[in-house]
């Protein structure tokens, strides 16, 4: 019999016993008991049984995790093996193009339904909780995060699982990264108006801070990429200098039409373009 005194904060918590399991390196709940205080000085203690020959370990909780089963991986499994708790992930390679940083996990994550990935300009986010922005995930193991603006970001990511209740337990943050974004994003471009006169379209549009020139997409169908939406392709005018923000199309068929803008400049080293994001798409009818 083994009788451990606690904090008198433990008081009404659940004692749990674990023991490794050496042959498969896990921890195994065996026993659940709520610490009382029967002691004359109102100690509060919890009773066990144990056995010879096995190395113990007690954890005090709100909730009795009897049966669970602790992995060296960081995944906790109930007693039907269902994980309550998914391993934790590593980053195990990412990649720089130009203003997009694509950020890749190793595979096997034990239990992970998905990850979530964050990035920050501040090495302390993780202790703040601030992100600059967050890309979540739930099929492959990794994510992008484009038009990055230049100088050094620090990203981090964790795997996830959904409880009865649909809400995500997460693993263990990964070791943050740091990297360096080295070209220049250009501003992103806001469509000021739009002209329909018969069938030739003009387009107006902001002049951009760090812009070479700017792209001008016009289609009748669009769709969406990364939360961006845009036309597909079926005229397009790219212009060259920050100053030219007037494009006119002719010809437009009749119909619906959909319009967006970006900027671009060339400060990447092998002098590809670096693009802005998307301005908001815009919608126009032509009639003849």
């Amino acid at each position: 019999m083994l009788s451990v005194k606690a904090d008198a904060s433990c008081a009404g918590l659940m004692a749990n016993l674990f023991w490794y399991d050496v042959e498969n390196g896990v921890l195994q709940c065996i026993q659940t008991v709520t610490v009382g205080g029967a002691f004359e000085d109102s100690i509060p203690y919890a009773d066990f049984t144990l056995s010879k020959g096995q190395d113990y370990f007690i954890a005090f909780g709100t909730e009795s995790l009897n049966g669970r089963v602790i992995h060296t991986d960081g995944s906790i499994t109930d007693e039907n093996g269902t994980y309550l708790r998914p391993a934790d992930t590593k980053i195990s390679s990412y990649s720089i193009d130009r203003n997009k940083l694509t950020v890749k996990l190793a595979k096997g994550c034990a239990g992970a339904q998905g990850y979530d990935f964050v990035i920050s300009k501040k090495s302390d986010m993780l202790k703040t909780g601030k992100f600059s922005k967050t890309v979540s995930s739930s099929g492959k193991p990794q994510a992008s995060f484009r038009y990055l603006s230049k100088g050094t970001w620090y990203v981090a990511a964790r795997s996830w699982v959904l409880d009865a209740q649909g809400n995500k337990v997460y693993g263990s943050w990964t070791k943050i990264k740091k990297i360096k974004i080295t070209v220049v994003t250009p501003q992103q471009p806001k469509i000021k108006n739009i002209t329909v006169e018969g069938n030739t379209v003009t387009v107006t549009y902001t002049k951009c801070k760090n812009a070479t020139g700017y792209e001008i997409l016009l289609g009748n169908k669009y769709k969406t990429s990364a939360g961006e939406k845009y036309p597909v392709k079926k005229y397009l005018k790219r212009t060259e200098g920050k100053n030219t923000v007037t494009v006119t199309f002719k010809n437009v068929k009749k119909g619906t039409w959909y319009v967006t803008v970006r900027s671009w400049n060339r400060t990447s080293k092998n002098k590809s373009r670096v693009y802005s994001p998307y301005s908001t798409m815009k919608k126009f009818k032509t009639k003849k």
